[in-house]
């Protein structure tokens, strides 16, 4: 990668999802101010006029301004006179669905593992896991969901791969496309059914079962070049399997075939994903013991982790905003953003210190190697990671504080100016 700095002002600034959280708490700051509201059938209105870049943002993405406001700081928003430029397409789609990730852990260089609470037929993933039976009869539970959300074709396919191939035996899995799903594919996978008493010796029989489905299931997921995979809790709803013992042989299993898995293969993440709380909790428990702690927060807190967000991961459209409590130096991930100022002294500032603590004095030596000390407000200064877990570290030259109004704008314009340089990286 050939690293430039990039000025303020060289970008057409085409991203705008971003910056509503920015944005959206402004509006809320002055919204619990002193600011005299009035009264209508019991409510209290406030008038807020944006300004300059904020009406921009309104006119690209005022649905997800919305539901930022009102699912993060429990404020409704009315807007009047401005165009949502993108209202069809959310209007179309299942975009209020929250998606709240639990758990991240990167287990080795290629394979990841995260554990969410979300609902499988609007996750976005490459593919989806179904929980079926033998012929493939999608007709209760997870599997009508999908069925039904994906379109008739999806059960027209199975019924198609039973009159070619016949029942699909316990432990094994096959693969339909995904219809209307937001997925390349959809592997339905046969998990074992137990008995509501179900005893010793057949509990570890379905056990071994269950084993080899999640391991035929992260196969196939692997022979087809999926890079990310979407796997319920099987067995433990209508098949009865227990949900504690359900969740440990998942997991165990992931970490097994990660274990074994060829280094050089194609990057892949299991998700873990339930819409049931019950099923979310035992899937993070597991992970915590059989994996171990987190990445998405410092070690020390992973024991009395605080009450998250109410939003921590919005989906808007082409772009999905996730946010996470943690240390930033930790994270891996393509880039790195970090704030920096003119004196280009990584040392300066909690999270550049933290940067450079990691990363080592070869990424300071770079920044002033790039730009021998001549810098503006807003310029970007792209370096490599070094010994950070990411490919490239974003440093923006930050701007002297000013008013809380002029800082919103200031920052919604640093956050374009990040989105689109990283457009070009990846470009």
């Amino acid at each position: 990668m050939c690293h430039q700095v990039y000025r303020g002002n060289a970008f057409t600034f085409d991203f705008f999802f971003t910056a509503v959280y920015s944005v959206a708490g402004r509006f809320a700051r002055l919204f619990a101010s002193d600011t005299k509201p009035v009264m209508e059938d019991g409510k209290a209105f406030i008038p807020l006029q944006p300004e300059g870049i904020e009406i921009e943002i309104l006119k690209h993405s005022s649905s997800a301004f919305c539901r930022v406001l009102e699912g993060k700081f429990g404020c409704t928003a009315q807007i009047h006179n401005v165009e949502d430029h993108t209202a069809s397409s959310f209007s179309h789609s299942k975009a209020t669905t929250v998606s709240d990730i639990k758990y991240s852990k990167q287990l080795s260089n290629s394979l990841k593992v995260s554990v969410w609470k979300d609902d499988l037929t609007t996750h976005k993933v490459d593919a989806v896991v179904n929980a079926a039976n033998e012929r493939l009869s999608h007709g209760a539970g997870l599997a009508l969901a999908l069925s039904q959300a994906g379109g008739r074709m999806i059960q027209q396919w199975s019924n198609e791969i039973i009159k070619q191939k016949g029942k699909v035996p316990t432990g094994e899995v096959v693969a339909t496309p995904a219809g209307n799903l937001p997925c390349k594919m959809i592997i339905h996978a046969v998990g074992p059914c137990v008995s509501l008493k179900a005893t010793k010796t057949e509990l570890r029989v379905a056990s071994d079962l269950l084993e080899k489905t999640i391991w035929r299931i992260l196969q196939k997921a692997n022979f087809e070049n999926m890079q990310s995979v979407a796997i319920p809790a099987i067995s433990s709803g209508l098949y009865n399997f227990p949900l504690q013992k359900c969740a440990d042989i998942i997991v165990a299993t992931v970490k097994s075939f990660s274990d074994e898995r060829n280094p050089g293969a194609r990057s892949l993440e299991v998700r873990l994903v339930n819409n049931d709380d019950p099923s979310v909790q035992q899937m993070h428990r597991a992970c915590r013991e059989i994996l171990g702690p987190s990445d998405l927060m410092p070690m020390q807190n992973q024991g009395n982790a605080p009450t998250q967000s109410p939003v921590s991961s919005v989906d808007l459209g082409n772009v999905t905003l996730h946010l996470k409590k943690g240390a930033i130096e930790n994270e891996t991930t393509d880039v790195i953003v970090n704030t920096i100022g003119a004196n280009l002294d990584l040392s300066k500032g909690q999270v550049s210190a933290a940067l450079l603590k990691k990363a080592g004095r070869k990424i300071q030596d770079e920044i002033k190697r790039l730009t021998r000390g001549h810098v503006h407000e807003g310029d970007v200064i792209p370096t490599a990671g070094y010994n950070l877990n990411c490919k490239a570290v974003y440093h923006t030259v930050c701007v002297p504080k000013r008013t809380t109004d002029d800082m919103a704008n200031k920052v919604g314009f640093l956050i374009y100016n990040q989105l689109s340089i990283l457009e070009v990286y990846i470009k």
